[in-house]
């Protein structure tokens, strides 16, 4: 597709959106759906379930995120979405929700200025990176709803058997019963570092929570450190400590404790893999 192609598409998803569903944007951010004629949009990304805007709108910057509302089983993700935003309101770790439309399968946020962390991590700061995508997720634990487990990460892991984590972790099944699961928790469920931005002062800021799922508590972790894994091969001595600690909000030393432990061979032994 050339250029011009390029821009004509665009065009036409702007307009659909503006035709569509531009006037009840324009009620949630001024209450008069006359109000569209002010509004701007340009697409910044699209996936299979979702397109997200960027919306000019009385010289404000806003997010808007539409679901696909052809597929009905989107419905359940904008449920979460809007549902783990709605519990992070006013705690610093999201951009603040300015108002949703269940019909319509879309959600309006601040603007967050910043850069993607994919961005922005390196080497150099990996340590600190780390610690401060620990600390976000510890926060984040802190104000989801918790239950009650009794089981351990030998038993959990099990339920993706079919997809190879039992011959991933055989040789460790005895240190996988030892660590064992007390409490659940809301988690984010999708550890691509695209879900965060770096804001200008550095700080990180969460977005897109259409996957989570009430999980085991450190989840999450466990999820993270695959993926640091996968972009610092060899690197656990240098990124795990430094996740660990901000979860934990304590220094984590060798020798590991258990779950920590267990977080090094996850990370080592399924970087490669795709989990469902």
């Amino acid at each position: 597709m050339d250029m011009g192609q390029e821009n004509q598409v665009n065009e036409v998803i702007l307009t659909d959106l503006i035709r569509d569903q531009g006037c009840d944007v324009a009620k949630i951010l001024s209450d008069d759906a006359s109000d569209i004629e002010q509004m701007h949009a340009e697409e910044e990304r699209q996936s299979d379930d979702c397109i997200v805007y960027k919306v000019k709108f009385n010289s404000k910057n806003y997010l808007v995120k539409c679901f696909d509302r052809t597929q009905a089983a989107l419905g359940k993700s904008w449920e979460r979405e809007v549902s783990c935003q709605l519990a992070l309101q006013k705690t610093g770790l999201i951009p603040s929700i300015v108002g949703h439309n269940r019909e319509g399968l879309f959600l309006v946020s601040a603007w967050q200025e910043g850069k993607d962390l994919r961005e922005v991590l390196n080497e150099n700061n990996l340590t600190e990176t780390a610690e401060a995508i620990g600390t976000w997720y510890r926060n984040f634990s802190g104000k989801i709803h918790l239950g009650k487990a009794d089981t351990n990460w030998h038993d959990y892991l099990a339920k993706y058997a079919n997809q190879g984590l039992d011959a991933k972790f055989s040789t460790f099944s005895k240190l996988f019963r030892k660590v064992k699961i007390d409490q659940l928790s809301i988690a984010k469920n999708d550890a691509h570092l695209s879900n965060f931005i770096s804001d200008p002062n550095g700080k990180l800021i969460g977005i897109d929570f259409a996957e989570a799922s009430l999980k085991p508590l450190g989840w999450d972790i466990l999820l993270t450190a695959r993926v640091l894994e996968r972009l610092f091969p060899g690197k656990s001595d240098i990124y795990l400590p430094a996740l660990m600690q901000g979860w934990t909000a304590t220094e984590i030393k060798k020798p590991y404790d258990g779950f920590t432990k267990m977080v090094q061979i996850f990370a080592k032994r399924t970087a490669s893999m795709k989990m469902d």
